[in-house]
């Protein structure tokens, strides 16, 4: 699947103000959501736990034999036990109402709304995208508009960003 929107007991974790994706997954609402109906309708309002990673070892007696892996963490959502990552003991998780807070607080001035969220490979990778009240004509008829992206990796594999983009 190459949308890898998050697919989990047959419900997509996705949401769209107004405009479905292209792969017509998601939740799509009537109007701009605010960061409380993005969250929900999404099904993003799960969170990430950071265990102490363990290797298994056959025992002699049929056992298993648990030995840790000092420094590193697995980190795992809540709602399905399922392993999004290992990272070591420096990550700092944010979890994703964190996120959506984080975006509340820069566009305070509730002005803003998210136009898009969701998780990708299974709740590895999450994302939050809002419209900025800014529009620009770069021509007669070329209109510019104006977004904030936010993505934040559940597995380590990226660091936390919050990006200007345009559309």
């Amino acid at each position: 699947m190459s949308h890898e929107i998050s697919i989990v007991d047959g419900v997509a974790e996705a949401a769209y103000a107004l405009v479905p994706a292209w792969h017509g997954l998601g939740t799509v609402l009537d109007h701009a959501m605010t960061s409380e109906e993005a969250i929900r309708a999404a099904h993003l309002d799960w969170e990430v736990d950071q265990l102490p990673l363990t290797a298994a070892k056959p025992a002699e007696d049929g056992g298993v034999w648990c030995l840790p892996v000092p420094g590193l963490l697995a980190n795992v959502r809540k709602d399905n036990d399922r392993v999004l990552g290992v990272v070591s003991k420096q990550y700092k998780l944010i979890q994703n109402h964190e996120a959506f807070n984080f975006m509340d607080c820069l566009l305070m001035d509730g002005v803003i709304r998210y136009e898009s969220c969701g998780a990708l490979k299974g709740g590895r990778i999450v994302w939050l995208l809002a419209r900025m009240p800014e529009e620009f004509e770069v021509a007669a008829g070329d209109r510019l508009d104006s977004y904030i992206l936010f993505h934040t990796s559940h597995d380590g594999t990226a660091a936390v960003r919050c990006l200007p983009t345009n559309v």
